[in-house]
């Protein structure tokens, strides 16, 4: 007994939902019953869940002897919906049998049952298992959870949820998707936060997404969720590899705004990337600023502005530059 009892508080499973009185209609979900031709297998576990109170079906599944299989899981799932705390306990008992190898399809199956039944809280302890489990990695799985407890229960997703969903799109490279998710937040009062805004930014800029990434960043800004120091540094080298120095020239005015440490590559990049595409005023600019800040301008940015200012005959420029330099 001891072990079923360490069995049934395994942390791999959701918590069966408890079983509460219902003075509404019950839906009209699939039963085994009318099913020709069930396997005889399927046909005995699905008569114990409908049977059995909740607190015996461990018990009962296990003096069976009976072997599982995904599969198997599956279609009982499928046609226990009417008996949702007696369903999570034969699904955490499977979970055994198949050393906690539940298929993603199944996982789905319990998050839309707990759903349709009303057990929230119990519903976010399934989703919130699979991310442990590594389920949620697929993001056809993902919509089709997404889909169970927000399209056909009506929950309301709040910023984790949407989090969630906006980091595995990211992750999937799918970065319309994810900005169609955070543009959709504001409607339901569930806010973009950080982790929101510079997930979407960091894909923008790993896909050279530039006119998304630069339009976000403004919006970013606007709202006070600010990118994080790592994206911009992305930002500017990409704003500069490409040859658009006006969103590079944004975003280090952000940074050194906003962050004191970790500059000397981005500001040297910047400068840099200016010479480049003859914005020499620019140039000096911001390589003064730097050093009045005490960014370190590196020799070798002060060569390009030598020669640059050379050619241009404003070597004072430079002198006046390289003192500046040396005083601090």
């Amino acid at each position: 007994m001891a072990k079923d009892k360490r069995r049934s508080h395994s942390h791999r499973s959701p918590s069966p939902p408890p079983q509460k009185p219902r003075t509404e209609k019950l839906p009209n979900f699939p039963s085994y019953l009318t099913v020709p031709n069930l396997h005889p297998k399927v046909k005995l576990i699905c008569e114990i869940i409908s049977t059995t109170p909740s607190s015996a079906v461990e018990n009962l599944l296990e003096d069976t002897g009976l072997r599982i299989t995904q599969p198997d899981v599956e279609t009982v799932l499928k046609f226990s919906y009417s008996f949702p705390s007696q369903a999570v306990k034969f699904f955490r008992w499977s979970g055994h049998k198949l050393q906690h190898q539940h298929s993603p399809y199944s996982w789905n199956l319990v998050v839309d049952l707990l759903g349709k039944n009303g057990f929230f809280d119990a519903m976010w302890d399934a989703v919130q298992s699979m991310k442990k489990e590594g389920k949620v990695g697929d993001v056809r799985g993902a919509e089709l959870i997404w889909d169970a407890m927000v399209g056909k229960v009506g929950l309301m997703p709040d910023t984790q949820m949407y989090n969630s969903m906006i980091d595995l799109y990211c992750y999937k490279n799918n970065s319309d998707m994810a900005k169609k998710m955070l543009d959709e937040m504001i409607y339901t009062g569930a806010f973009p936060d950080l982790q929101s805004y510079n997930v979407i930014f960091h894909s923008f800029i790993k896909n050279r997404r530039l006119k998304e990434a630069s339009v976000l960043f403004n919006e970013m800004v606007k709202n006070e969720c600010y990118p994080s120091k790592a994206n911009c540094i992305a930002a500017v080298k990409l704003f500069i590899d490409i040859g658009d120095p006006y969103v590079a020239i944004k975003v280090w005015k952000f940074m050194i705004e906003n962050y004191d440490s970790d500059l000397e590559d981005s500001g040297n990049i910047l400068v840099v990337g200016l010479l480049d595409v003859r914005m020499l005023p620019e140039a000096v600019k911001y390589a003064g600023g730097m050093i009045e800040k005490g960014i370190k301008v590196t020799s070798a940015t002060l060569t390009r502005l030598k020669q640059s200012l050379g050619r241009a005959n404003k070597i004072k420029v430079y002198e006046e530059l390289l003192r500046k330099w040396k005083s601090y």
